[in-house]
């Protein structure tokens, strides 16, 4: 009799092991999708405000008239030798609404559009996109404008959103940067 109180005490201990180890791995595996979504959009994130820090850095160099185009809280559209390869190209960017510009459906999608290159924009989660214009007083002190003459920073705000929930929540990534490019 004892030896089967033996078996039954260690197949509940055993019991017990497994199940706090499947429940251990079921939260390390949810730990786990919570951090590549959260790694997965701030490398999305990372990848495009690399390119918009490159290219916003470039708005005028080369440009001796009109460096920028248009510029409202979706759309900016700026010319400048962006390759320093001597030729001027108008760069434009575009976000959601904006996509009916380009003959395309509209959605949350950000467009580059570089010498008039249509190129559809990637689904990387963006939700929330925004362009902001700054100018400078005689202190030098930074005011927002919505004067296309008088720019001379822009600011950018993206929020973007991971592919997958966890715990029924999305997350998300939020980069807001402003750039001053020298040749405005």
């Amino acid at each position: 009799m004892s030896s089967h109180l033996d078996i039954i005490g260690s197949v509940i201990i055993a019991g017990m092991i497994i199940l706090n180890f499947s429940f251990f791995m079921g939260e390390r595996t949810e730990s786990q999708i919570e951090s590549t979504n959260k790694i997965t959009a701030q490398t999305d994130m990372s990848d495009v405000t690399e390119t918009m820090r490159f290219d916003l850095r470039k708005v005028g160099y080369g440009c001796d008239t009109l460096p920028i185009l248009r510029a409202d809280e979706n759309c900016f559209v700026f010319r400048a030798d962006l390759e320093n390869d001597g030729k001027l190209d108008t760069v434009g960017y575009y976000y959601g609404t904006a996509s009916a510009l380009i003959s395309e459906k509209s959605g949350s999608l950000l467009y580059r559009i570089v010498n008039g290159r249509k190129q559809r924009g990637q689904d990387l989660g963006l939700t929330a996109f925004r362009f902001n214009y700054f100018t400078t007083d005689t202190y030098g002190a930074m005011t927002k404008t919505t004067s296309i003459s008088s720019i001379m920073a822009i600011g950018v705000s993206l929020r973007m959103q991971s592919d997958m929930k966890v715990n029924g929540e999305y997350q998300y990534s939020l980069n807001e940067f402003t750039i001053t490019p020298q040749n405005l």
